[in-house]
């Protein structure tokens, strides 16, 4: 169900390599539209904030094709621009945010291998399997959060998506619904 729902995503984010910016929310509709880029061969700038009008900053500075996030009338994926607007390095897979040592936003560059040799180095080393079940507790524009959904996933192992913080009690509740 989720290849079909991530095949759909890569279809809708249209043709030729773009930069897609993803509001990465917690929630299947970012996931989907993540790994449709992926699985597009787009280059995803995975930002925070949960709504679309936190990333102006972004949007101005790095001027992606398709910006993705939660809008008024709920998800949204906008093309800006008809055709591809940049010309993008092959090898790049990802661009992640981070604050950098100076507190100006920066982007971390990953590559195809990058994000392939750290999924099956985390899954080969906590011993992921195909019946695991884990429960996202940070952001997945975060490295951390992210590695959680790529090693699990590449194991064939679910993913439980949720915003709540691990000291709210419902987070555990969930847990514990769920079998993560």
């Amino acid at each position: 169900a989720l290849a079909d729902l991530v095949a759909t995503a890569a279809i809708a984010l249209g043709t030729g390599r773009r930069l897609v910016l993803i509001a990465a929310e917690n929630s299947l509709d970012a996931l989907v539209t993540y790994l449709g880029a992926l699985h597009a061969g787009h280059v995803p700038l995975l930002a925070p904030g949960d709504r679309l009008h936190h990333l102006d900053g972004l949007i101005d500075a790095y001027d992606p094709d398709v910006v993705a996030g939660r809008g008024d009338s709920g998800w949204q994926v906008t093309a800006r621009h008809p055709l591809p607007a940049h010309d993008l390095h092959a090898e790049l897979a990802l661009l992640l945010t981070t604050s950098g040592s100076t507190g100006s936003p920066k982007l971390v560059r990953l590559a195809h291998e990058n994000l392939d040799s750290n999924a099956d180095a985390i899954a080969a080393s906590l011993g992921v399997r195909r019946t695991d079940r884990a429960i996202t507790s940070l952001p997945l524009h975060y490295c951390y959060g992210l590695s959680v959904v790529h090693s699990h996933l590449s194991a064939g192992a679910a993913v439980v998506l949720t915003d709540l913080s691990v000291v709210d009690p419902c987070f555990w509740t969930l847990f514990d619904e769920v079998g993560a």
